[in-house]
């Protein structure tokens, strides 16, 4: 969620929320979807919503947020489907689990959004002002990006050798 002033805020909100609703909608309607075991029992969307909301805050101020928030949004809406469907089949826990939805969900949306908001934002201000942050800011970036990648793939590589 944007703030209203901002120009492109009812976007924002509208595709977050079409976003949502199509990963609940595709858990709630494909019969056989291939969720994993661990992913079925108690406490497990409940975790998946945090490491949403977790990754919300990491891209907070990212461009990957444009990237990386509608898939986290469809996420997030999967994990609140099946969360609300074990509400209903055991509703002696249901109020403390219902209000972590209602808390999470709601901070996963405003977090998200403002994610993609800042993400615009930066995208724009590299876009149109190549001269103002300097070649070598952008040259940085790139480099931080791809050594965070051989980071990983080097740390991969030493884990299974």
């Amino acid at each position: 969620m944007t703030p209203r002033h901002e120009t492109a805020s009812g976007t924002i909100n509208a595709l977050q929320l079409l976003f949502f609703l199509g990963g609940a909608l595709t858990l709630l309607f494909w019969e056989q979807a291939p969720i994993p075991d661990s992913l079925q029992s108690g406490d497990a969307p409940l975790w998946v919503t945090g490491l949403v909301l977790c990754a919300d805050v990491l891209l907070c101020m990212s461009p990957l947020a444009l990237a990386v928030q509608p898939l986290v949004m469809c996420v997030l809406g999967a994990a609140c489907c099946r969360e609300a469907h074990m509400i209903l089949q055991a509703p002696g826990d249901a109020g403390i689990r219902l209000l972590l939805l209602l808390l999470l969900v709601p901070l996963c949306f405003l977090l998200g959004g403002r994610g993609i908001w800042n993400g615009l934002l930066l995208a724009r201000v590299i876009r149109a002002d190549p001269d103002g942050l300097g070649s070598s800011v952008r040259l940085g970036c790139v480099l931080a990006i791809f050594g965070l990648a051989a980071l990983c793939l080097l740390g991969r590589i030493l884990r299974y050798s």
